[in-house]
């Protein structure tokens, strides 16, 4: 036996597959930045869903980003951060 039968084979994505894939991920890592980034703007909107009684939906939707906060400093900072920019 020589040493080229005992390698094991690549596999091979199909190009369109690939593609695809590569898509997908594009515009998911898009789709997550554009929450993220939208907690600037509703920010009044989430205070009043959490603190005064507002909308449930919101506070639900919004709940993994406070989640993120509490468990990681550097999160809150910069959450915190970027929020200040939009309620200036």
């Amino acid at each position: 036996m020589s040493d080229s039968e005992n390698t094991p084979k690549s596999v091979s994505i199909p190009v369109r597959l690939r593609d695809w894939l590569l898509r997908l991920y594009c515009r998911l890592l898009l789709l997550l930045a554009l929450y993220v980034f939208s907690i600037g703007p509703m920010y009044w909107v989430c205070y009043e869903a959490f603190y005064l009684n507002g909308s449930t939906y919101i506070a639900q939707l919004y709940w993994p980003v406070a989640v993120a906060c509490e468990k990681n400093e550097q999160v809150a900072n910069w959450v915190n951060w970027y929020v200040e920019i939009w309620i200036m």
